[in-house]
């Protein structure tokens, strides 16, 4: 009979330390956790405002880019339409 006794004593307190895990993580690793969070975001938008410049510099070469490419796309057909022509007619 000592036995059944014992096993619900140790479910109690089973449940006690469970619970008293569940109050203790309220109380101290949720706050913890959520201002670790803030500070990550925090550290996430500050890597992006450093690198918006950098972003800067790449849209800006990829827009010389495109243009250089119609550039001598039109140069190239204007070659084609001029070929054949006498100098003094250009």
């Amino acid at each position: 009979m000592g036995a059944p006794k014992d096993k619900k004593a140790s479910s109690e307190l089973e449940f006690g330390t469970v619970k008293c895990g569940q109050e203790a993580y309220k109380d101290t690793v949720k706050p913890m956790a959520c201002e670790i969070g803030k500070s990550g975001q925090t550290m996430g938008r500050a890597v992006n405002a450093v690198l918006l410049p950098i972003k800067g510099l790449v849209w800006g070469v990829e827009r010389l880019e495109q243009f250089l490419q119609e550039d001598v796309g039109r140069s190239q057909l204007t070659a084609a339409l001029l070929e054949g022509r006498p100098s003094y007619q250009i």
